[in-house]
């Protein structure tokens, strides 16, 4: 089999993808999906949402790649109750893995039956529009068996990363029934000779996991630490048709501006993420998308907790003994339930902006601040979602992980807004804390230990 992402000669190509999972009985049209694009983080932001939505009590689908030790890695069920420790999930088995090449292996001997029949039928009737059977690459066939994994475990949701691009990657095959939720991570200069050679090319191709309809999550677009400004998480920044038709500048919320004292390389960055937003602004707003936009940033604020260490070291065993402690606050966003009534009607939906709540008090590792009952949790009105979390432990450090976790959260939150009713704050919290991803600045052993 081929390995690279796509099997077409001539470029990426989703018909074959499709045939094999028609081989296969289309076990992905049975599920509800999350997918996740975009060049930093997608990884981190996958395992992060599947840990919250575990921890939640769903039965989650997650599917990542590459893998670090065992191909099954990338294939993961997460039952609830079905381990210890809530948000702990497990690959696929031997003997489930094993199952599954044999059906996949029996799908792709059917599709080059059926095509070398066509071929032959063509060549009997003289046609000249022959051409050669083409087998599915290593990645469509993974693929094609995870999806058929979940469909067998009967999952509640599935998280799902592309492997190269959006628009063509083996995993963009579901339709706006099942995706729940597009998200987007930060885009930058990656695979440039398959994806078009250019940031807006590139960002087109991400953008090709949007679907009509559904909305999607964009996670901050600026390096950590770079200097855009932050606004409080009341200033939502969400693009709809209404404001489709304004210029760049009034469609960028101040969570985006730049500061006068940005240096050279935070300028450049700045004209990246407008180049980011502008291609993505321009898919989700055409007449046939209407995609709600949101931007992660804009709705979720993650800060490191001022009183400790940016980086501690636990005792003990465990996957990582590395953690970082952050609090997490977001805004009153009913606004989304509006803009996702509004989207579903074909009214238009203008951004609000309401009163910023009172900031959270900083937390210290040694004693946590108490919720206030503004921000204790999500409420639960499903139209009210007021988020305060303190002292979250995260596995995953590492300033970059500060914006996986923002885009994460944010996902979480639209996720609620959607149906996904058992994402309480308890919830979040303990799937944040619990989700891990090996090689991720991952300390194993102390010294002298």
């Amino acid at each position: 089999m081929s390995t690279t992402a796509s099997s077409s000669t001539g470029g990426f190509d989703l018909a074959v993808m499709h045939k094999l999972l028609a081989a296969m009985g289309d076990p992905h049209k049975s599920l509800s999906v999350v997918h996740v694009a975009g060049t930093k983080g997608k990884g981190s932001v996958v395992v992060l949402l599947s840990a919250m939505l575990q921890a939640a009590g769903y039965t989650v689908g997650t599917y990542t790649s590459p893998h670090m030790f065992d191909i099954r890695e990338r294939v993961v069920v997460g039952r609830s109750g079905s381990s210890a420790t809530a948000g702990v999930a497990n690959p696929v088995n031997e003997q489930q893995w094993d199952s599954l090449a044999v059906g996949a292996k029996a799908a792709v001997d059917s599709m080059m039956q059926q095509q070398r029949q066509a071929k032959g039928q063509d060549i009997a009737a003289g046609s000249s529009n022959s051409s050669e059977a083409t087998m599915p690459s290593h990645f469509e066939v993974i693929t094609a068996m995870a999806f058929q994994h979940f469909a067998d475990q009967e999952v509640d949701i599935a998280v799902v990363e592309t492997g190269l691009g959006g628009s063509c990657d083996a995993t963009n095959v579901f339709d706006s029934q099942q995706l729940q939720l597009a998200v987007i991570t930060a885009i930058g200069m990656d695979h440039v000779d398959a994806l078009g050679g250019s940031l807006s090319s590139i960002a087109a191709a991400k953008a090709g996991i949007l679907k009509p309809g559904v909305p999607v999550v964009v996670g901050p677009q600026c390096k950590a630490g770079a200097s855009s400004s932050e606004a409080p998480p009341s200033t939502m920044g969400i693009h709809d048709r209404e404001s489709a038709g304004k210029s760049r500048q009034q469609q960028q919320q101040p969570c985006l501006e730049v500061s006068a004292a940005a240096t050279p390389e935070s300028a450049q960055q700045a004209t990246d993420m407008h180049i980011v937003l502008d291609v993505l602004q321009g898919v989700a707003s055409r007449p046939e998308m209407q995609c709600p936009l949101i931007m992660a940033q804009c709705v979720v604020q993650v800060v490191q907790v001022q009183a400790t260490a940016a980086v501690s070291i636990l005792p003990g065993p465990g996957n990582s003994l590395a953690r970082q402690a952050v609090n997490i606050t977001a805004a009153d966003t009913s606004v989304l339930q509006r803009l996702l009534s509004t989207a579903a009607t074909g009214q238009p939906a203008t951004p609000a902006r309401q009163q910023a709540p009172a900031p959270a008090a900083p937390a210290t590792a040694a004693a946590p601040a108490a919720p206030t009952s503004a921000s204790s949790g999500i409420e639960s009105n499903p139209l009210e979602i007021n988020l305060g979390l303190h002292n979250v432990c995260l596995q995953l450090v590492g300033s970059h992980q500060l914006q996986n976790v923002q885009t994460a959260v944010a996902a979480a939150l639209l996720l609620r807004q959607q149906g996904f009713s058992k994402l309480s704050p308890d919830a979040v919290k303990a799937g944040l804390q619990q989700a891990w991803l090996p090689g991720r600045f991952q300390v194993i052993q102390q010294p002298n230990s």
